[in-house]
């Protein structure tokens, strides 16, 4: 009898494991690993959105470079950015460009920037 409990025991524990296992993948896959890098660009003048603003974000640290354009509502997104610091340039046609320095991206964080330009 207590070699059937043995083995029943150790059959119990193999199924717990073989059930549980997964599990543990999966939480690892809902842990973000870069961020997002967003905002919306202005005019100084009125505060208007500016639409097909370039702004471009760089990583001096990896050479990483990443630009976009900015929609009729003035509005850039950056998802998927890998984390680090950033350095992010906003210019559009007949008005002078804007940069923010020492922008610290962190993994599964949104770091706003808006420029008014």
């Amino acid at each position: 009898l207590g070699n059937v409990r043995e083995v029943l025991m150790t059959k119990v524990v193999v199924a717990i494991v073989m059930l549980a296992w997964p599990a543990a993948f999966a939480y690892g896959q809902g842990q973000a690993i870069d961020g997002i890098i967003e905002g919306i660009v202005r005019a100084a003048e009125g505060g208007a959105p500016m639409a097909g603003a370039t702004v471009r974000a760089f990583n001096a640290g990896t050479g990483y470079e990443r630009v976009v354009v900015s929609d009729t509502a003035g509005r850039y997104g950056m998802p998927l950015m890998p984390p680090g610091e950033y350095v992010v340039f906003a210019e559009a046609p007949g008005v002078a460009g804007m940069n923010r320095t020492g922008l610290m991206l962190r993994a599964g964080q949104v770091l706003t920037i808006e420029f008014e330009m």
